[in-house]
C-alpha cells in the first residue's frame, strides 16, 4: 500500500494478507476463530518441551509433509515481512524431520495466529525521523527510569540505521518438563535476536539458536549482538556501494539492555568472560574503529526481546511487536508506523496506554518549559 503525502513524502506499507489467507484456507484454519490479541505460543506448553515423536507412528509420514508445508510457508512470511514469527520459526523447524503431534498443533497455532493478524506488516517512510531528531529531548521516551508508560523507540524515529540485540540466557521449556526427564543438549542454548531498522522500518531480523550453551547471561548477550554487527556490517557495505556512503560515516547505535555486555564492548571487560572465544572481540574492533557503538536499553522495551523467547505476557508480546510494525488500518489512519496501543497522532511517539497520568510527552513539554523560565 502506498501514500503520496501532500509535503511531497511517501510511505509504504508490506504485507502479505493475501498469501496469508490462502495459507489458512489451505490447512483449514480458515474455519478457525480470529483472535487479534493471540501470540504464536500456547501457554504452558512451550514448543521445546514436547517430546520427540514415536518412530513406529503410523502417522508420522503424513503429518511429517503436512508440518513441512505449514513452516514453510511461516518461513516465508517470517522473512519477508512478518518478523513477530520469527522465534516461533525457529522453534518449530527444529522438529522439521519427524515432528509429534503436539508439534503439529504448535504449528497450526502460530498459523491461526498469523491469519488472526494477517493485516499486520512492515512500513517504511521517506519523512522517518534521524536518529538525531528523534532523540532530541531529555529524558527520551524510551527512559523507563524517568517514565512508568516508557515505550520502545520506534523505527519511525529511526531514519538512519539503528540495531536492537537481546539474548535470552538458557532453555526455553521452563517449568513444563519435569525433573529428571531427559533433554537434547542444544535445547540448553540461549536464543540470539536482533532488529535492524532504517526509514521508519526493519530491513534485516533474525531469531537463532546459539552454537553452543553460554555460561552467563552477559556470554549470552555478547554472542547475540556480534551476530548483529555481522550483519551490521553487511548492510552498512551495501549501503556505501549504492551509493549511501554519506548515511553509514557516523557510528550505527546497538542498544543491547545488558550493561555487562555494553561495558565489554567498551573494553571495560571483567576477568570472569576472559574464557570468550576470540571471534566476538570483532565487537570491540567495530566499536573502536567508529562503524557502531553499544548502548544499554532497558529490556523490557528491547524491541529485540522478541526474538528471544516465548513471551507467554500477551500484553509485553503486542508492544514489542507494535514497536516495530503495524497494520494496515493504523498505517492509513496515521500516514506512518502507529502502534495500536499508541494515541493520536498528536501524542507520538510519546505515548502509552499503560499511562494513567500525564502523557510522557507533556511531562517533556512542561520540563522544558521550566527550564527556559528558569534561564
Amino acid at each position: 500500500t502506498w501514500k503520496h503525502h501532500t509535503d511531497g513524502n511517501l510511505s509504504v506499507h508490506l504485507c502479505q494478507s493475501a498469501f496469508t489467507e490462502f495459507t489458512a484456507h489451505r490447512f483449514g484454519v480458515d474455519k478457525m476463530n480470529q483472535t487479534p490479541n493471540m501470540t504464536p505460543y500456547r501457554s504452558g506448553k512451550p514448543i521445546d518441551s514436547i517430546p520427540n515423536a514415536d518412530p513406529d507412528d503410523p502417522d508420522l509420514k503424513r503429518r511429517t509433509k503436512v508440518y513441512q508445508s505449514i513452516v514453510g510457508s511461516i518461513n516465508w512470511l517470517a522473512t519477508c515481512t512478518r518478523p513477530d514469527i520469527a522465534p516461533a520459526l525457529t522453534f518449530l523447524s527444529t522438529y522439521i524431520q519427524a515432528p509429534h503431534e503436539q508439534h503439529y498443533k504448535a504449528a497450526i497455532y502460530a498459523l491461526r495466529y498469523l491469519y488472526s493478524t494477517a493485516e499486520y506488516g512492515i512500513s517504511f517512510h521517506s519523512s522517518a525521523s534521524t536518529t538525531v531528531q528523534a532523540f532530541n529531548h531529555f529524558p527520551h521516551h524510551h527512559d523507563k527510569e524517568a517514565y512508568t508508560d516508557a515505550v520502545p523507540p520506534s523505527p519511525s524515529e529511526c531514519h538512519q540505521l539503528t540495531a536492537f540485540s537481546d539474548a535470552c540466557w538458557g532453555g526455553q521449556f521452563g517449568n513444563a518438563v519435569e525433573d529428571g526427564t531427559p533433554l537434547e543438549m542444544f535445547k540448553f542454548r540461549s536464543l540470539s535476536g536482533f532488529l535492524i531498522c532504517r526509514c521508519g522500518g526493519p530491513i534485516a531480523w533474525k531469531a537463532v539458536r546459539q552454537k553452543r550453551t553460554a555460561l552467563s547471561s552477559c556470554e549470552a548477550e555478547i554472542v547475540a549482538t556480534n551476530e548483529c554487527v555481522e550483519e551490521l556490517l553487511s548492510i552498512r557495505l551495501r549501503a556505501a556501494d549504492i551509493g549511501l556512503g554519506a548515511e553509514v560515516a557516523d557510528a550505527t547505535t546497538i542498544y543491547n539492555d545488558n550493561q555487562a555486555c555494553v561495558n565489554w564492548a567498551a573494553s571495560l571487560t571483567t576477568k570472569g568472560i576472559k574464557h570468550l572465544n576470540l571471534n566476538e572481540n570483532m565487537i570491540r574492533e567495530v566499536v573502536h574503529d567508529g562503524e557502531a557503538e553499544i548502548l544499554h536499553i532497558p529490556g523490557v522495551i528491547n524491541s529485540s526481546d522478541i526474538f528471544t523467547k516465548e513471551i507467554k505476557d500477551a500484553a509485553h508480546f503486542r508492544r514489542l511487536r507494535d514497536s516495530m510494525m503495524v497494520s494496515r488500518v493504523n498505517f492509513l489512519k496515521h500516514d506512518h508506523n502507529v502502534p495500536a496501543h499508541w494515541g493520536e497522532p498528536s501524542d507520538l511517539p510519546y505515548f502509552s496506554i499503560r499511562s494513567s497520568t500525564t502523557p510522557a510527552h507533556q511531562r517533556q513539554s512542561e520540563r522544558k518549559r521550566v527550564t527556559f523560565d528558569l534561564a
